[in-house]
């Protein structure tokens, strides 16, 4: 996971799958990056090398958009392809939260 801010967006990059093991290493990361400069607009999450996302990984996802929400942020989805744009467009998330292709 890298994470960067620019224009204006702090950009969180997801190259392996987001499965409970990785949520439980990357989590607190993920926090620190969304505290630790507020001068972006909007979080964008990069998916493109995510080929696997089990109930936990969607959980955050989920906790991730009510948190950009709660700390007025803007807050989308990137690169999401194969098995996990699939599971998005079932769940429906892709009506709740904005996803790119």
């Amino acid at each position: 996971m890298d994470t960067s801010i620019k224009d204006n967006r702090l950009e969180i990059r997801i190259a392996e799958d987001i499965t409970s093991f990785w949520v439980k290493d990357k989590l607190d990361q993920m926090r620190e990056a969304i505290e630790r400069d507020n001068s972006y607009e909007e979080i964008v999450l990069d998916m493109e090398k995510v080929e696997v996302i089990d109930s936990i990984g969607l959980n955050l996802i989920i906790a991730l958009y009510k948190t950009a929400n709660q700390i007025r942020k803007g807050f989308k989805i990137i690169g999401l392809n194969g098995k996990v744009k699939k599971l998005f467009r079932i769940l429906k998330l892709d009506e709740v939260i904005a996803v790119e292709s």
